[in-house]
């Protein structure tokens, strides 16, 4: 089994109730946009005004692309191109609005796993799950089919 299924395999065994899903598929796109929003405030080369600069957020990115392109470089692409356009979604979000929806992702993980689901969040289980998140949703929402 490829890395990258028996991955989407054992975060799906946490996720079964679709209402705990329906909660990530609005819950983690809200997290990864806001967590790149407020790593991008972190600025290390350019300033604020700069399109093209150097930041926690491009960072964080650039790693999380690299492990994505290892597991499953057909997937990272096409996913790199749509969390590129989060990052900057979340750059241009005011502070407040990305620690709010920050806040409110989190809160519908919790709802998600706790009332619906009645299990732990994968993360816990396995860190590299906080990766996985985006990527499974991503996946859900192309159609993608492990082999």
């Amino acid at each position: 089994m490829r890395k990258i299924d028996a991955y989407f395999q054992d975060y799906s065994g946490f996720h079964r109730h679709q209402l705990n899903r329906v909660c990530h598929y609005l819950g983690i796109p809200m997290i990864a946009t806001t967590l790149l929003g407020l790593l991008a405030g972190i600025i290390f080369m350019g300033d604020s005004e700069q399109l093209l600069r150097l930041d926690a957020g491009i960072l964080f990115l650039a790693f999380s692309v690299v492990w994505y392109l290892f597991l499953e470089w057909k997937l990272a692409v096409p996913f790199t191109l749509f969390i590129g356009g989060m990052y900057f979604l979340g750059r241009a979000m005011p502070l407040w609005m990305l620690w709010t929806l920050f806040a409110v992702g989190w809160i519908l993980q919790g709802i998600g796993h706790y009332v619906y689901e009645k299990k732990s969040p994968a993360f816990l289980k396995n860190i590299e799950h906080v990766l996985i998140g985006p990527l499974w949703i991503f996946a859900k929402a192309i159609g993608y089919q492990p082999r």
